[in-house]
């Protein structure tokens, strides 16, 4: 099942923005080896969709950060 951020899109037509996110984690939700793919596909969201924009991000693992393939 893809995430519920499948379907967001950047606002407007300026690619100039920031998003900012706080994305489920293995001190939130178990083990962090099943989130290395929703790291990844968040990352090939961010870039096919929000090209452009800026990305913050909360979370405490580089390894699962390191899989985005995205300046943080």
């Amino acid at each position: 099942e893809p995430p519920a951020a499948a379907a967001a899109r950047a606002p407007g037509a300026r690619p100039d923005g920031w998003v900012v996110t706080n994305p489920p984690y293995g001190k939130r939700v178990g083990e962090a080896a099943p989130l290395r793919d929703l790291y990844a596909r968040l990352g090939d969201l961010l870039r096919l969709r929000c090209s452009g924009f800026r990305l913050a991000l909360l979370g405490p693992d580089p390894a699962l950060e390191a899989q985005l393939r995205l300046p943080l």
